[in-house]
C-alpha cells in the first residue's frame, strides 16, 4: 500500500511540476506517472487471478488430477505465458469433469468446466497480433477472459456446495461405537 501511496505522490508531484519545466515535460512526466500507475494495477489483477486459477486447482484435487498448483504462475512469462495458459485451462477443465464423475454430481455432468470460455480467451490473445483482427480479438478476448474468471469461481463455489451437502446428508458415525444386541423382549 505505502508503494502505491509513492507512485500517486511523484504522479501529483510530477502535475505540479514547476513553471521552469516545459508544458511538453510535464505532459511526458503525467503520462509516464499513469502508465507506471496502470501497468501496476494490471499486474495486481494479474496476481489476483492467478490465485483464482491456484484455489480452484486446489478444489478440484482428487488423486488423479493433472494440474499443478505451480503451473499457472507461468502465464507471467511474457510469450510463453499464453501457452501455458491453454494448457492450465485444458488441465483444469478435464480435473472438474473428472471430480465430478468421482463423485457422482448429476447437476454438473454436462459441465465441462469453463474450457470454452478459457480457450476463446487465450485463442483471442493470441489472435491479437494479426493486423486487422486485432481490435475485435481483444475485445473478445477481454470479455471471456472475465467470464472465464466467474466461472472459476462457479466452479468453486459449486464443489463448495456439494461439499456442504454432502457432510450434512451423511450421519457422524463413530468408528469406535459397537452396536448393542437388541433386548429380547424388543424382539417380539
Amino acid at each position: 500500500m505505502s508503494k502505491i501511496l509513492v507512485l500517486v505522490t511523484l504522479l501529483a508531484s510530477s502535475v505540479f511540476a514547476s513553471s521552469m519545466s516545459s508544458d511538453l515535460d510535464t505532459i511526458a512526466n503525467t503520462l509516464g506517472g499513469f502508465f507506471a500507475v496502470i501497468m501496476i494495477a494490471s499486474f495486481i489483477i494479474q496476481i489476483m487471478y492467478l490465485l483464482s486459477i491456484v484455489k480452484t486447482i486446489n478444489a478440484v484435487k482428487t488423486e488423479h488430477s493433472r494440474s499443478s498448483t505451480v503451473l499457472p504462475w507461468f502465464i507471467l512469462v511474457p510469450v510463453i505465458g499464453w501457452i501455458v495458459a491453454l494448457v492450465v485451462v485444458t488441465k483444469l477443465s478435464g480435473d472438474f469433469k473428472l471430480y465430478v464423475q468421482k463423485h457422482g454430481i448429476k447437476e454438473l455432468a454436462l459441465h465441462n468446466g469453463g474450457q470454452t470460455k478459457g480457450l476463446v480467451t487465450y485463442i483471442s490473445f493470441l489472435l491479437f497480433f494479426v493486423p486487422v483482427l486485432n481490435i475485435f480479438t481483444s475485445i473478445v478476448g477481454f470479455i471471456a477472459w472475465i467470464m472465464y474468471w466467474i466461472e472459476l469461481g462457479n466452479m468453486r463455489s459449486a464443489i463448495a456446495m456439494f461439499e456442504g451437502q454432502k457432510t450434512e446428508a451423511e450421519p457422524a458415525v463413530s468408528e469406535d461405537v459397537v452396536p448393542q444386541p437388541i433386548p429380547v423382549e424388543a424382539r417380539n
